[in-house]
Formats: structure tokens, sequence, C-alpha cells
């Protein structure tokens, strides 16, 4: 897979769901789904953080409007603007399992950030685009 560089201009705000551990992740988005009946229409993501040396994962889906954060019973993240690395993967689908070692390529390339997140972009039903933060 290709590693290329892309800038992220401004903050991109989301709703999610924190997923109980990173076996529970369907169980994550599947309760995203549930609380936000338009999930499937919002741009969809996932965030993978570490936070006192555990990992953890947020099923996210976009806001429509700056607003939606006070009328929406569900927290609010900002994955922050800035210059990432990425891949594209196409289909995601058969794929999903080999996500941990394409997350591993995109933290060993030099220009990786240390501690980095990791977001994963699903931008339709076919092609997903993995990315880390940039130096």
């Amino acid at each position: 897979m290709e590693i290329r560089e892309m800038q992220i201009e401004k903050d991109i705000p989301v709703f999610y769901v924190q997923a109980q551990s990173m076996a529970a992740i369907w169980g994550a988005f599947t309760s995203l789904h549930t609380s936000l009946e338009d999930a499937h229409e919002r741009p969809s993501y996932g965030v993978t953080e570490m936070v006192d040396g555990e990992l953890v994962y947020k099923a996210c889906a976009g806001l429509f409007t700056p607003d939606e954060a006070g009328e929406i019973d569900l927290p609010v993240y900002n994955i922050p603007a800035g210059k990432y690395l990425f891949m594209k993967i196409q289909p995601f689908g058969p794929q999903m399992q080999q996500f941990p070692q394409f997350f591993q390529a995109l933290m060993d390339h030099p220009m990786a950030r240390p501690g980095s997140i990791g977001i994963e972009h699903y931008k339709t039903m076919d092609t997903a685009i993995l990315a880390v933060q940039a130096r």
C-alpha cells in the first residue's frame, strides 16, 4: 500500500461512542447508529488513541452543523487539523483484519508523529482511508 500525505485544514467535529474494548468496536458502531437515526448519512470515522497506556477506540459520525452538539445527547470529539500520512484501502471489507498491520506501517514511517492517533475514514461502502498524524 502506498503511503501519502494529506492536510486536514480544520478540526472535524464528530459524535462518538467509545468501545468498551478493542473487541467491542462493532458494538460501539451499533450503539452510535441506534443513537443517531441518520448515522448512515453522516461521514463515518473510527479514532484510536492511547489513553493512560490503553488503546481507546471511538466509533464516530460527523456533525452536520455545530449547533447539533447541544441538541444530540452524545459526546463530541474533534479530529485535529494538521498533516497526516494515509493509505487508501479498497475494497476495505476483506482487508479489515489487516488494519492493525496497516496502522503499524503508517506509524513506522519516518514522518509519523510518535503517539499519534489513528483515524479510519469510511468514505464509501468500498473505500476506507487509514491515517496517522505526521510530524
